[in-house]
């Protein structure tokens, strides 16, 4: 059997972290989490029910989020016994405590459930008593002994779910395990109990904990992460949760980005392509729907040199493999329809059908292969829990009124600075400007001011960002290169200077711009003052300071 060579590469700067697992060279599996955006999916939350809904037996409960969580009765009948409706447990006003299940996407908002459950390395407890359940990866006589195991030390009041990684552990091992499970379920109730609804009262695990968690083995080759302090939390982590592991831990430290020097930043770029190229020559083309995701298979340049049949065969079977492979990778869940190339004969059907089985078998997310319909057409379901990686990267184009897509404001505040990194990481430059559009250069103060000093001390030059209204917001225009000297002379403003400005409220405080350099003004103002005169005290990378007098 061919051994898999599986690595896990984490680029941990500007503003977000992002995480790629690479099995025998090709990426299988992207993560991102950003500082900015709180994940929502495992928090647990005190709340307070907003409405119960009869007709649908559901129920919207408040936890402080912009929108109220949807609680079917579903999941939460099981942990009343004897209840057979919602209205039975629930009324308007009181107080609940719930666990995130699924993401908002698009206009849904997230869903909860009152089931909870906590993920450890090996084991799940779960709010579900006397269920007991073994990862359908582990067989034989080590899933009856897994099994055995957990139905004694599971707690009476409890369920739980021995997952993967428990494979090949003992009782002791394992008991360690639930113990700490306990201990941070009881946590989790105490503050729930002293907490007043709406209340956010467990943080879900952070990304770097999840890979750990559910990710490394002793089958990955290494895991590595770029910032120091990231190597460090993965070294505790590590070191909490599987320390025999620890050695796996690595930290790199080139000048060069970490996902540029493993070639990364080419492929997930093209995630973000409808068109996906086959080895073969031919093609598939992915387009996302309301209802459903349509998937085309094309033969394009793959004439082939024999039948048109096997052509047809061969790019069928290559785009099989492909699909499941972007379905994971861009998280596509839903209705899924794939037209493959000529799929009218059963045979070819069949083979088809085997090929997808195979790889749909090694996705973690659940799915469903319904089969082939009259039309040839190959319908399958993927469980959907959370946003798309299109959802994530993109929002509606205010440039053509939704009718296109265009990267989204805090995605173009990261591309931004790993544009940046990768322009100058090798140069030997004192001082540039940098030209963006009026929209993005907000978008940088009042997300990444910091983040831009922090790049300047890294870059060791001085950089300057200036708005320029004829950009588009994706544009970066690095106009000038140069000394101190010569760059400042760009500066339209210097320190100890007086002048008068006109004062604007916005998300990042008081800021104006003169001659296209932003200058943000401190101190004491009126309430309808809408000028004011200033000095300025200090030049920064993304604004001036200025101080009212």
């Amino acid at each position: 059997m061919l051994q898999i060579q599986k690595q896990i590469i984490i680029n941990d700067r500007d503003l977000d972290t992002r995480a790629v697992i690479i099995e025998n060279g090709k990426l299988e599996e992207v993560y991102f989490e950003r500082e900015f955006n709180t994940q929502l999916v495992a928090n647990v939350y005190q709340g307070q029910v907003e409405n119960v809904l009869p007709g649908m037996q559901a129920a919207f409960i408040d936890v402080g989020l912009e929108q109220n969580v949807f609680l079917h009765a579903n999941d939460i009948l099981p942990v009343h016994p004897g209840k057979n409706s919602i209205q039975e447990v629930l009324r308007s006003g009181e107080e609940v405590m719930l666990q995130i299940s699924k993401a908002p996407v698009d206009d849904k908002g997230p869903k909860g459930t009152c089931k909870l459950d906590l993920t450890g390395r090996s084991l799940v407890l779960m709010k579900y008593p006397q269920h007991i359940g073994v990862s359908r990866s582990i067989s034989g006589q080590e899933r009856g002994r897994l099994r055995k195991l957990a139905n004694q030390i599971a707690p009476e009041d409890k369920g739980m779910i021995v997952r993967t990684a428990a494979k090949g552990k003992s009782k002791e091992e394992l008991l360690t395990e639930l113990k700490t499970l306990e201990q941070k379920w009881d946590e989790i109730h105490q503050s729930a109990q002293e907490a007043k609804a709406p209340q956010l009262v467990y943080q879900g695990a952070s990304l770097l904990n999840r890979l750990v968690v559910d990710k490394l083995s002793k089958e990955v080759e290494k895991i590595e992460i770029d910032t120091e302090a990231g190597h460090q939390e993965l070294l505790d982590l590590v070191d909490s949760l599987a320390p025999q592991l620890k050695d796996k831990v690595q930290y790199y430290s080139q000048p060069q980005p970490i996902f540029n020097h493993y070639q990364l930043e080419e492929e997930l770029d093209k995630l973000q392509q409808r068109k996906i190229e086959l080895d073969c020559g031919g093609n598939i083309v992915i387009d996302p729907t309301e209802a459903l995701t349509a998937i085309d298979v094309n033969t394009a340049a793959n004439v082939g040199s024999a039948s048109s049949k096997e052509t047809f065969a061969q790019t069928n079977f290559e785009a099989a493999r492909e699909v499941v492979r972007q379905l994971k990778l861009r998280d596509i869940g839903g209705i899924i329809i794939i037209d493959f190339v000529d799929m009218k004969g059963s045979k070819e059907q069949q083979q088809i059908l085997s090929v997808l089985e195979k790889e749909l078998a090694q996705d973690k997310t659940k799915t469903n292969l319904v089969g082939a319909s009259e039309l040839g057409l190959v319908q399958l379901t993927r469980k959907r829990d959370r946003k798309t990686l299109g959802q994530k990267l993109w929002q509606k184009c205010a440039y053509c009124q939704g009718t296109g897509k265009m990267l989204s404001m805090e995605t173009l505040v990261v591309n931004f600075f790993r544009r940046l990194r990768e322009e100058f990481w090798q140069q030997d430059v004192e001082a540039a400007i940098i030209k963006v559009n009026p929209k993005l250069l907000m978008k940088l103060i009042e997300l990444g001011s910091a983040e831009l000093n922090n790049l300047e001390e890294e870059l060791e030059m001085d950089l300057y960002v200036l708005k320029d209204e004829q950009m588009f917001l994706e544009d970066i225009d690095i106009a000038h290169i140069g000394s101190e000297q010569e760059i400042e002379s760009y500066i339209p403003v210097r320190v100890g200077r007086q002048l008068t400005l006109k004062l604007e409220e916005t998300a990042a405080g008081l800021v104006t711009s003169v001659d296209d350099y932003m200058v943000k003004v401190t101190g004491e103002v009126s309430k309808n003052q809408s000028s004011a005169k200033v000095q300025i005290t200090e030049l920064g990378p993304s604004y001036a300071v200025s101080e009212i007098l």
